[in-house]
């Protein structure tokens, strides 16, 4: 330590506030208190925390140990392996941790650009027709939803919201696609694709969200967060989800900010309520047809007769319970373009109709 002494008494170098070395040694003594390998590495830690008590001279060097020895689950923090070459386990992020990422996305996302919404529905882990896929564009409040895909001839379809205002972009009754205004009060309130941003709330240290390392995604590496306790995310009062979210993964870029989430939910198991059933048309006994609806999804071992209200299941139809349907929503989310300009106007010629919404 002469030489860092010699500098220091040269003015040189200067020591660092008070709060940047507590804070340097915080991390330190966090590491060691999540490490897990044998003793001897343990005192190797000690002797580095030793060393860094006598080293730490400005705030870049405080800086370089934080990104080398994070202990409060950070998004470095995978990078710390075990002798040996073993990763060592998932860390949990801290409470500081998550709100900067929470904060920085949320300042990411307020301007402008785009994501891309895919929702999958499952009933016992198989897929249940095709994934719905939709592209927004967002300028601050204003957000357009094009219907990319859904299999049900509805691709072109788009909802827009200006200013407060709904736009609907669909076939008239000319059978062209027109833009409309619906001019009902509130009408934007009647939108029924998640804005993608209001997501970003279930980024909260209630979710328990734990830093599962490094991973490339279309040629970008960021870091995948998973939460230890997703149903939590229900309570928050996300407009966007419904019943009881089962999974939430999240990966973050290097700015910390969120780039891509995938949540996953099931129905709500409150008993005797319309939530815990579903009915599809049933078979035809000459078997499908071109024109005939998609085929019948609830087979018969999942069938029941009666409804949870004690009402005989409707002639025509199947129907099954969702607990016994283990029924499932996967909702994926990847933002891109943010802050690159985008433009979500009035569109040119909509004509103004009440009630479409």
């Amino acid at each position: 330590m002469d030489e860092y002494e010699s500098l220091r008494q040269a003015g040189t170098i200067t020591d660092p506030p008070p709060e940047v070395f507590a804070r340097a040694q915080q991390i330190l003594l966090d590491y060691i208190a999540v490490d897990t390998t044998p003793v001897v590495l343990r005192a190797t830690a000690r002797r580095r925390l030793m060393v860094v008590s006598g080293i730490v001279a400005t705030a870049a060097a405080v800086a370089a140990v934080a990104v080398l020895l994070p202990g409060d689950g950070g998004l470095t923090s995978q990078k710390v392996r075990h002798a040996g070459g073993a990763p060592r386990p998932p860390v949990r992020l801290s409470a500081q941790t998550v709100a900067l990422i929470s904060s920085r996305s949320a300042a990411a996302v307020a301007d402008s650009g785009t994501a891309v919404e895919t929702t999958t529905n499952t009933n016992n882990g198989s897929a249940q027709g095709s994934p719905e896929t939709i592209d927004v564009t967002f300028s601050g409040e204003n957000v357009n939803y094009l219907i990319a895909s859904n299999a049900n001839g509805a691709e072109g379809v788009e909802n827009r919201v200006v200013n407060g205002q709904f736009y609907l972009y669909v076939k008239g009754q000319d059978l062209k696609m027109n833009w409309y205004h619906d001019t009902s009060s509130n009408a934007a309130a009647s939108e029924s694709f998640p804005d993608p941003r209001t997501l970003l709330q279930a980024v909260s240290p209630s979710a328990g969200l734990e830093n599962l390392g490094q991973q490339s995604v279309d040629g970008t590496e960021l870091t995948h967060l998973r939460a230890t306790t997703p149903g939590s995310i229900g309570r928050l009062g996300i407009p966007d989800l419904t019943g009881t979210v089962t999974s939430f993964d999240v990966w973050v870029d290097s700015d910390n900010v969120v780039r891509q989430m995938i949540v996953s939910s099931s129905p709500s198991s409150a008993g005797g309520t319309d939530a815990d059933f579903m009915c599809e048309a049933a078979p035809s006994a000459s078997g499908p047809s071109s024109g005939s609806s998609a085929p019948v999804k609830i087979v018969p071992s999942e069938r029941i007769s009666t409804l949870p209200n004690g009402k005989p299941v409707p002639t025509g139809t199947v129907c099954g319970t969702t607990q016994t349907m283990q029924m499932s929503s996967t909702l994926d989310i990847q933002f891109a373009n943010l802050g690159a300009p985008e433009s979500v106007t009035v569109p040119p010629g909509a004509i103004d109709q009440q009630g479409l919404g």
